[in-house]
């Protein structure tokens, strides 16, 4: 089997599995609409599913038991050119569901302190995908590639300290994957030679776990403040892959991995300057300097840590109706893609708007309908190559040897429209704590 046949196999296999790692999980777009709403300025917010990601201390002022059913839609509206060439329309919708739960605990006093929260997202068209391309220049945006189409799971408990304190901490699961393969030819075992060959694949789900942990202070009843640290996500696929003939054997590899989320600290703040307001405040440091390609290499120039700010507001016009708006601006970790990588991305700005029909003051039932849009406008990204760092160029020989796939140099970038929908379900009696 040649290399490329093994990375074809190996992305099919990785496409059919399910990865366990949230509608509060973070999985890209599958948060539910109120976070959305925000722009994900929620660290110091309190009382929402999306906690089990963003800050598992938030959920100790879960009031009352709940669950939320999600879904959303995306259009990713992007191109690649390469200069002198015409655009390469690289643009595709992606879409998911997710479900998410959180309760307080029952029992005596201290045990009813605690809350339970688990979330589930799935992508609408694939549980996982993961591809590998054969090559290492192929062009890929950073953002916007395999982590769209992800299945996501997330846990959390936390605890209510000194009436004002939520501290938490949760986990969410990532699947790897070990693929030992042996391709092998059997003289006789078929009429033709390709009937000779035998593929012996074998296929082991093993899982990894990343820790999150938040905490929240209620340091005034108009203030509250929140910290939460959230580890790397990542997926692989690696085994040995080897080709056998009689006594000769060819050893070979497949190391695969695919980065989905950097390590992250966030520090927030949440106002409620009136009963009707309430805004909220999020700087997060996302480290990206830890990143590998598909490849499992680091990519050369290396990326930077960054740090993101983001804005949420919530106007409550009625007693049943909320309006929201949120803000983000998030710069790209990529350093200009001089060398042999061709990895796009460019500074976003995100504006989301959306709303809040809570149906328990009209007497329809403990229901709340939560809708969003949300737009990712993104810096057009220009590179230019450097010939002294392009692998391929041989200064010895004469003429350009050169086959880069951003060489001379390229341009890209787009923009993202998404929305959804949440249906929130409120069980059971309300308890202290909550917005």
């Amino acid at each position: 089997m040649s290399k490329r046949g093994a990375v074809t196999t190996t992305a099919i296999a990785l496409s059919l599995l399910a990865s366990p790692v949230a509608a509060g999980s973070g999985a890209l777009f599958g948060e539910a609409s109120r976070t959305a709403s925000f722009a994900d300025a929620v660290t110091a917010r309190p009382g929402e599913l999306s906690a089990i990601y963003f800050n598992p201390g938030a959920l100790a002022d879960l009031p009352r038991a709940m669950v939320t059913l999600s879904g959303h839609v995306g259009g990713l509206q992007l191109f690649f050119q390469r200069n002198g060439e015409s655009e390469q329309d690289m643009s595709r919708l992606v879409g998911g569901w997710g479900v998410a739960a959180g309760t307080p605990l029952f029992g005596p006093w201290w045990l009813r302190a605690f809350r339970f929260g688990l979330a589930l997202h799935v992508p609408a068209q694939h549980a996982l995908k993961l591809r590998a391309p054969t090559r290492p220049d192929e062009p890929s945006f950073l953002m916007y590639g395999d982590r769209a189409e992800r299945t996501a799971l997330a846990a959390c408990l936390s605890v209510r300290l000194f009436d004002r304190i939520g501290v938490g901490a949760g986990v969410s699961l990532t699947p790897t994957l070990n693929t030992p393969t042996l391709v092998s030819y059997q003289p006789g075992r078929g009429a033709s030679a390709e009937d000779n060959v035998v593929v012996d694949l074998e296929r082991e789900l093993q899982i990894e776990a990343s820790a999150t942990f938040g905490v929240r202070a209620q340091v005034h009843e108009r203030l509250a403040l929140g910290f939460a640290y959230r580890q790397h996500v990542t997926t692989s696929a690696e085994g040995p892959n080897d080709v056998q003939a009689g006594s000769l054997l060819v050893d070979d590899r497949i190391d695969f991995y695919d980065f989905l989320e950097p390590d992250e600290m966030a520090l927030g703040v949440a106002a409620f300057p009136h009963r009707d307001w309430s805004l909220s405040l999020d700087l997060v440091r996302s480290r990206w300097s830890q990143y590998r390609t598909i490849h499992n290499v680091t990519p050369r120039p290396g990326l930077s840590d960054v740090h993101n700010l983001r804005f949420g507001a919530e106007h409550r016009l009625l007693p049943s109706l909320a309006l929201r708006f949120g803000y983000a601006f998030e710069p790209s970790p990529l350093p200009e893609q001089v060398a042999d990588n061709n990895l796009l991305d460019g500074d976003r700005h995100v504006i989301a708007v959306g709303s809040g029909l809570d149906l328990r003051p009209l007497g329809w039932g403990p229901l709340r309908l939560d809708g969003h849009l949300r737009a990712h406008v993104m810096h057009s990204q220009q590179a230019d190559k450097d010939v002294a760092q392009l692998s391929d160029a041989d200064p010895e020989q004469a003429g350009t040897q050169i086959g880069n796939l951003g060489y001379p140099g390229f341009s890209a970038g787009g923009y993202v429209l998404e929305g959804g929908l949440t249906l929130t379900v409120f069980l059971g009696k309300s308890r202290a704590g909550g917005p």
